[in-house]
């Protein structure tokens, strides 16, 4: 059961915001990693190779020309300015982590920075599920404390939600394929798709997207054969950019922390009534534990998701409710009613 929520400190809640500053302001280099000439049948070509997870790939770039030439001399200054940057952002990261803030194994953390590296979130992927509740946390600047393992930090194989809006960007193709997702071994179908790296595979299932028999992940061509269920959509539509303390950091998008709450409580009754009722707790907990935060320092966010929620699932709500009284009581002290 999740206790009262306690704020971190001033300085790493500016830490906090000023990685997550730093982060978003960053141009995108031309670039990956760094221009590698090769010679072959008498020609010279440039290649931009870059790291993903324990792997090096390349990507071709074109003949050597002084037209390319130059364009290689710019990106060098490009990157000897993203180097300071990124130095700044990893005082910050080692700040937080010795504050102790959303703390993540290497597992999750390698993953995450290489489908951030790659785009897949500037291509519209959300994070989920627990990773996401606990960066919420963060990112009201608060630390929930819990009788369970942190989910960034357990040391178990890691396990990460992803959720995409319809219809899907085309990147995403391009992201999947670049990180050589496989099926899971031994194949599980609430995770199946597994990524390999430098210390254990790493589980990653696509909520929304379908999944084929074998496991691999089939991106719609089109919205006609996609949907997005509808609390999902009202989950993940209007995400926010987040920033996880990990290696220089990590830009990623979660959902915005007032509709992680009303969802965990809509979804608390929808478990309950499929004989879920570990999860359904755990919704709830979810649910009052930035409900808290949100009554007492975000209350306006917090009405205005309250009122879609309300007009498209007042029967739902008014169950779940019912489920969790205490949540009612501390909706109505700040005149959040059905």
């Amino acid at each position: 059961m999740l206790q009262t929520s306690t704020p971190h400190s001033p300085l790493a809640q500016a830490a906090y915001r000023a990685l997550l500053a730093s982060l978003a302001a960053e141009p995108e280099l031309g670039l990956r990693g760094v221009a590698i000439c090769k010679s072959r049948g008498g020609g010279r070509f440039w290649y931009d190779s870059y790291r993903v997870g324990a792997s090096v790939k390349s990507r071709y770039l074109g003949p050597d020309s002084s037209a390319l030439q130059e364009k290689l001399r710019a990106h060098a200054e490009q990157r000897a300015a993203f180097a300071v940057r990124q130095q700044e952002r990893r005082s910050f990261v080692r700040f937080l982590q010795a504050e102790r803030v959303a703390l993540i194994d290497g597992g999750t953390g390698s993953f995450l920075s290489a489908f951030s590296a790659l785009g897949g979130f500037r291509h519209g992927a959300v994070l989920m599920g627990e990773p996401a509740f606990e960066l919420s946390a963060l990112e009201l600047g608060c630390r929930l404390t819990t009788t369970q393992q942190s989910c960034l930090s357990r040391s178990v194989p890691s396990c990460i939600p992803l959720a995409a809006l319809e219809p899907v960007d085309e990147g995403l193709y391009e992201v999947t394929g670049e990180l050589k997702l496989r099926a899971s071994v031994p194949f599980d179908p609430v995770w199946p798709l597994s990524w390999p790296s430098a210390s254990r595979d790493v589980r990653i299932t696509y909520l929304t997207p379908r999944v084929s028999p074998d496991g691999t992940p089939v991106w719609p061509l089109s919205s006609d054969d996609y949907r997005a269920p509808p609390l999902m959509k009202f989950l993940i539509e209007q995400s926010i950019a987040a920033a996880l303390p990990y290696r220089h950091g990590v830009l990623l998008r979660i959902p915005r922390p007032e509709r992680f709450a009303l969802h965990a409580l809509l979804m608390a009754h929808c478990h309950a009534g499929a004989n879920r009722t570990e999860r359904a707790a755990t919704d709830l907990d979810q649910a009052t534990a930035l409900l808290d935060i949100l009554i007492r320092d975000r209350p306006d966010d917090l009405r205005a998701a309250w009122a879609i929620a309300a007009a498209q699932w007042p029967d739902l709500l008014q169950a779940s409710l019912s489920q969790a009284p205490w949540i009612r009581d501390r909706l109505d002290t700040a005149d959040i009613t059905i």
